[in-house]
């Protein structure tokens, strides 16, 4: 399918908050650790977690629509070779 249930909810590896409080590595390898570097990065990835949040819905539908095609192409190759 392409998706894993993970991915449907979080496309990316999931920071938790404290993570921005202690600076772990990952943060400070996605933003310059500026102050202000880090501030504009923090408010990407919440409007980034908002934004895939709203698309949450249609990940779903369309995980759903993947799953019946399959569904309905092993049952016509099933058919077909029995």
């Amino acid at each position: 399918m392409g998706q894993t249930p993970y991915s449907l909810d979080f496309d990316k590896k999931a920071l938790i908050p404290i993570e921005l409080e202690v600076y772990s590595p990952y943060v400070e390898r996605a933003s310059s650790f500026e102050p202000q570097a880090l501030l504009e990065w923090q408010q990407q990835n919440d409007d980034s977690r908002r934004l895939e949040l709203d698309l949450l819905e249609e990940n779903k539908d369309l995980v759903t629509l993947k799953q019946v095609e399959h569904k309905q192409r092993i049952t016509k190759y099933y058919n077909k070779h029995v």
